[in-house]
This record gives C-alpha cells, sequence and structure tokens, in this order.
C-alpha cells in the first residue's frame, strides 16, 4: 500500500508541475530552450510513463476479461490510466518550441 501511495503522490507532484507549465503557456509566457540535461531527463520521464501506460493497459485489460471483477476497480485503474496519458502529452508539448508568430 505505501508503493502505491509514493506513487500516487509522485503522480500528484508531477501533475501539479505540468499544470504550473500549462498555466505559463497560457498566460501567454515565452518558455527558455531547455538545456541538454533537461531533454533528457524529459525524455526518460516521457518514456518511464509510456511504460506504466502499457502495463495498466495490460492489467485493466486481464481484470476486464475476469468474471465477476471489481467495477470500482476498474474504473479507478481506468482514471489513472487517463491521467497518466494527459502528463504524457503534457511532457511531450514541452519538447515542442514555442515559435513567436
Amino acid at each position: 500500500m505505501n508503493g502505491e501511495q509514493g506513487g500516487e503522490l509522485r503522480g500528484t507532484t508531477d501533475y501539479i508541475g505540468v499544470q504550473r507549465a500549462v498555466a505559463a503557456v497560457e498566460l501567454g509566457n515565452i518558455t527558455t530552450m531547455l538545456t541538454q540535461d533537461e531533454l533528457e531527463a524529459l525524455n526518460g520521464r516521457i518514456a518511464e510513463l509510456q511504460v506504466e501506460h502499457r502495463d495498466l493497459d495490460d492489467v485493466i485489460a486481464k481484470l476486464a476479461a475476469t468474471p465477476g471483477h471489481d467495477e470500482l476497480q476498474l474504473r479507478r485503474l481506468k482514471k489513472k490510466k487517463l491521467q497518466l496519458k494527459d502528463t504524457i502529452v503534457l511532457l511531450q508539448m514541452r519538447l515542442i518550441p514555442d515559435v513567436l508568430a
């Protein structure tokens, strides 16, 4: 249970950071170019989240195929999967440099 709580906390922290980045973009703030280290870290985090997303997809498929499965648990897993996808997309958006019109 502690591992799940830690994962949820880490995901929440990542989500808050992504939300701040999105808010900065929405406010029209120009973001600076990412350093090579930042790019590598960002790509690494995206890859980790993509693996977690695929693994969660497998768990959801197996649970859904199980007769008498827990519907609440299935809905929670699907919600977590969507949150992961949103986080992946937002992080990928950071890789695209801002272009001034």
